[in-house]
């Protein structure tokens, strides 16, 4: 990847972060990104991997920046917000075999998907 396909990408990004950042509430965990320049070896597809520690507030997010260029805006906002949510149900999350693995990212979609459709189902009512 080059400089120039990494600080495009990284801006896509941002500009997602900031858009949901404060409306999420998120600003009382600290949260550290990373930025990948190759994708994931064991997973090409990830877009971004989420590790929290709940009951400190803090979290650490890696974006695989090659992987985001293969996704338009939405699904794009999609995925960072899926991410986000991961540190919104950071203590219920189970990964303790793969059926709790599956209802955690079952779980963290649904919350992902219902924020985002309430953001736009807001913006609808204002117009009305």
């Amino acid at each position: 990847m080059t400089d120039k396909e990494f600080n495009a990408q990284q801006k896509r990004v941002k500009k997602v972060w900031s858009k949901w950042y404060d409306a999420l509430g998120l600003s009382w965990y600290r949260i550290d990104r990373y930025w990948n320049r190759s994708r994931n070896e064991d997973c090409a597809d990830e877009v971004a991997n989420t590790a929290t520690n709940w009951q400190y507030r803090t979290a650490a997010i890696t974006f695989n920046l090659p992987a985001c260029v293969d996704l338009d805006d939405d699904k794009l906002e999609e995925v960072i917000v899926h991410e986000m949510s991961h540190i919104l149900v950071g203590p219920i999350q189970d990964f303790r075999d793969d059926q709790a693995r599956e209802i955690t990212e079952y779980t963290v979609t649904t919350v992902a998907r219902a924020l985002i459709w309430s953001r736009e189902a807001g913006k609808k009512d204002r117009t009305i």
